[in-house]
């Protein structure tokens, strides 16, 4: 770059309403085409009689003024507006400005170069976060969240509490909300921020309700149940219905249920077509039943009668039971199929001896 001379300053000037945006300047400077993008240039020199003329030059234009305030663009009778003013490009632009006396000899040079920059404006937001909790007491709750991006880089969080905005934070995924009254449903929401003070849409609204100060295990005084959305979740402990002693079962009910379906995740019985199951004979099955009363692997009616049976435990037992009864009868259909075969051969047989006996004694 080139470095002014420091003769003379100069000022920069907005040519759309003709302020002067930098009144004085005398070496290299900056300016964002942002804050303007129609602009002129003009030298704070006074006194007309110091110089005859001043010749501004750039790679892009030369102006030779004569009269103040000696433009870079302007008319020779040194006016100037946005009709002058030109819009530069990002980059650095060097200019030389000469004052030149009555035969346009140089009296003195300066020069200096502006460097115009552009920065881009963000408009975008940030996406919604997903906001969760599974933590809390009788006065806070634990939040968490996830899944919020930007087109640049998401800076920092805000969070509503019933509606209200109770903290802002930095780039962080968590956040214990503090000094909440106990047995007491709260709303919360939270919104990701950018850069740019660009703000996401509202997060998902949970409702949680804290924990009774008590400290109490029923379900009208421990807090226990979280609303998200339109999910109701149960985050600690076994629950039980008809019954205060729910044991290690997440749910106990003492009394009958109804549903449409139900799906139970477990093993299946496919085991018994492998080559080296040890199917029982029919033998042991019968030896089994007059000994036990009950099927091989099956429960006895006094053990489901102590102990009742598993869904899905049953199933497969009386799905391995039905295998085996298959593979039974596939061997049964094998040896009545030889059978027949046999019966065959001897009635075969037998006619050819009645033939025999007929030649003989005919």
């Amino acid at each position: 770059m080139l470095k002014a001379q420091n003769t003379y300053t100069y000022r920069l000037i907005d040519a759309r309403n003709n302020t002067v945006v930098v009144p004085s300047f005398d070496g290299n400077i900056t300016w964002n085409l942002n804050d303007a993008d129609a602009l002129n240039v003009a030298s704070n020199l006074t006194a007309s009689g110091v110089a005859y003329r001043v010749r501004f030059t750039t790679v892009e234009h030369s102006q030779t003024e004569g009269a103040i305030p000696y433009a870079y663009r302007g008319d020779l009778n040194g006016n100037y507006s946005l009709t002058y003013s030109w819009s530069p490009v990002v980059g650095d632009l060097s200019f030389v400005v000469e004052y030149l006396d009555a035969n346009l000899n140089p009296i003195t040079t300066d020069s200096f170069t502006i460097t115009f920059i552009q920065t881009v404006t963000d408009t975008q937001p940030p996406s919604a976060p997903l906001l969760a909790s599974d933590v809390k007491t009788d006065t806070t709750v634990g939040l968490s969240w996830s899944g919020a991006t930007d087109d640049t880089a998401v800076t920092g969080y805000k969070v509503y509490t019933n509606g209200g905005l109770s903290s802002t934070l930095g780039n962080v995924s968590s956040y214990e909300a503090t000094g909440l009254t106990a047995a007491t449903t709260y709303t919360f929401v939270i919104k990701a921020l950018d850069a740019a003070g660009n703000e996401s849409p509202n997060s998902n609204t949970i409702s949680v309700t804290t924990d009774s100060s008590q400290g109490g295990g029923g379900p009208s005084g421990s807090g226990n149940w979280t609303l998200n959305g339109s999910n109701l979740y149960y985050g600690d402990g076994n629950i039980g219905i008809g019954t205060d002693d729910p044991g290690t079962w997440k749910l106990a009910v003492n009394g009958n249920v109804r549903a449409k379906e139900v799906k139970v995740e477990t093993g299946w019985s496919d085991y018994v077509f492998y080559k080296d199951y040890p199917l029982p004979t029919l033998e042991e099955v019968e030896k089994h039943i007059k000994e036990k009363g009950h099927l091989i692997n099956i429960p006895s009616a006094k053990e489901v009668e102590q102990n009742g049976i598993r869904l899905g435990e049953m199933n497969k037992l009386l799905l391995e039971k039905i295998e085996e009864l298959t593979l039974y009868t596939i061997k049964q259909e094998q040896k009545i199929k030889f059978q027949t075969l046999e019966i065959e051969f001897l009635k075969s047989l037998e006619n050819r001896i009645i033939q025999l006996e007929n030649a003989i004694f005919k």
